[in-house]
């Protein structure tokens, strides 16, 4: 199948026409094909930089609208639930972006076409390829299809802002492909009142948490977690040693 052919077959996949061919291309295209077929020119990584940014203010535009008791804080936890490289590479499996896109011969021999990093930022570039053609507002319109099931279950969830073991999961997963581990190290107390001390790993690093029982206690672990994660935003985390 030639380029042209793969690309009319994206075309009917997402429900549109681009008149900027090349744009389309350019969104479909790794720099690891363009620098071994193209002299480096034409990738995808400045549309997934837009996309990005595309992303963020149209889904924090519409959580506001879908959940308009919510102040500031609550409304970041349940975008970063949505905004994240998971998520968004789930969305590239749906679209069936792995068959049209573009790598170079050592990226698919490594298995490129499987790694979330490289179908998310796809996902992102064809984003900022389809806002540059068509706007803000039918950009918009993509993403709530796009979204608007995650959006929905996310307003099932009523204890979505205290289901922190959830939350702490889809961040570290979405951010550095590890899953929190969780350990009940103490039990101490009489049985009418008894206190749990749990802790939770991620990669080599650990936080601590008490309650009056054992998911409690993690909730509690996993709260701490969060709090530094969301805090900073710069928490370095290894991967934890065999």
């Amino acid at each position: 199948m030639s380029s042209f052919e793969a690309f009319e077959i994206f075309e009917k996949q997402i429900g549109t026409s681009f008149q900027n061919k090349d744009l389309m291309a350019q969104a479909l295209t790794h720099k690891s094909y363009a620098f071994e077929n193209l002299q480096g020119q034409g990738y995808n990584e400045r549309l997934e930089f837009l996309g990005d940014a595309v992303l963020n203010l149209a889904l924090a535009q519409e959580l506001m609208v879908v959940f308009p008791q919510d102040e500031e804080g609550a409304l970041s936890k349940k975008r970063a639930s949505l905004v994240n490289e998971t998520v968004f590479a789930e969305q590239a499996k749906v679209l069936n972006l792995g068959d049209f896109l573009r790598l170079g011969k050592g990226e698919i021999a490594s298995g490129g076409l499987l790694r979330p990093r490289i179908l998310a930022s796809t996902y992102e570039a064809v984003v900022g390829a389809y806002f540059l053609e068509f706007g803000y507002e039918k950009t918009c319109e993509l993403i709530r299809t796009h979204f608007g099931p995650r959006v929905q279950a996310i307003s099932q969830r009523s204890n979505f802002e205290k289901d922190f073991k959830s939350r702490l999961q889809e961040f570290v997963q979405g951010q550095y492909k590890v899953t929190p581990d969780y350990l009940v190290i103490s039990e101490a107390g009489p049985p009418h009142a008894r206190v749990f001390v749990s802790e939770v790993t991620i990669g080599e690093r650990k936080w601590i948490g008490e309650g009056s029982s054992k998911k409690i206690s993690e909730q509690a672990a996993a709260e701490s977690a969060l709090a530094e994660f969301e805090k900073t935003q710069t928490v370095e985390v290894q991967p934890e040693k065999k």
